[in-house]
């Protein structure tokens, strides 16, 4: 079994940041915890054929990108309304629409 801490192989991971790892000599007092349910995960999947392993990873990959997409969203979304007032989503110093804009405020 390979355990991985940080500091020797290098690599890139989508989000810019390098990481530097680094085989590991000793367990992780996490491990002791991690190695039940790695155990009891490993007799779960048995039970599946390749076919539905390879949809529930597919699954399980897609779901986690779009997680990642949506939570970039909301970030965005979050930065972008900084400075607004939660009431009426404008800044406090901005100006009602006119009767005549076409802007709607969402409520």
């Amino acid at each position: 079994m390979l355990f991985i801490s940080n500091a020797r192989s290098q690599f890139w991971r989508g989000t810019g940041r390098k990481q530097i790892l680094h085989l590991a000599l000793e367990l992780a007092h996490i491990q002791d915890v991690i190695g039940p349910l790695r155990k009891d995960i490993a007799a779960l999947l048995e039970n599946f054929d390749t076919y539905q392993l390879t949809a529930i990873v597919e699954f399980l990959t897609r779901t986690t990108d779009l997680i990642y997409r949506h939570a970039a969203l909301l970030r965005a979304e979050t930065n972008s309304d900084v400075g607004r007032t939660r009431a009426t989503k404008r800044t406090a110093s901005s100006r009602p629409p006119s009767a005549g804009s076409k802007m709607r405020i969402k409520r």
